[in-house]
């Protein structure tokens, strides 16, 4: 990001300049982000089996009835009970997690990363203007 914020700086004329990081940040911050975040969505739940996902839903009820138990006043909360359910759902967190293939939801953006920047590498021409010396 910053070194395409300072490229933008240098090549962008001076009256255009606003103009043009307004344009950056847009395609990188927030058009890039909303579609990278939409592709790791769906990367990340392909690649999370059934069993990872129920693992994840008994963990939100489980912090729901942790939620409610900690409402009770002080003196009348089942602490042994709390404990117990808190155990519970970092052992189902913990499986969903260990179940998940890793190597996927990993490996998919780093090879698309690796895609652009060999595009990047081989369509990208800074025109330099070079003095001659003499």
């Amino acid at each position: 990001f910053v070194t395409g914020q300072i490229y933008t700086e240098q090549k962008a004329d001076h009256h255009m300049r606003g103009q043009a990081q307004g344009f950056l940040v847009f395609f990188t911050l927030g058009l890039g982000m909303f579609i990278g975040a939409q592709v790791a969505g769906y990367v990340e739940d392909r690649y999370t089996p059934p069993a990872a996902k129920a693992n994840f839903d008994r963990v939100i009820e489980l912090n729901d009835q942790v939620d409610e138990l900690k409402k009770q006043p002080e003196g009348s909360r089942d602490q042994a009970k709390i404990n117990g359910l808190e155990t519970e759902r970092d052992q189902l967190q913990m499986d969903g997690l260990q179940l998940m293939n890793w190597q996927m939801i990993w490996g998919i953006p780093a090879i698309a990363s690796l895609v652009v920047l060999i595009l990047f590498v081989f369509t990208f021409r800074d025109q330099r203007v070079v003095l001659d010396p003499k």
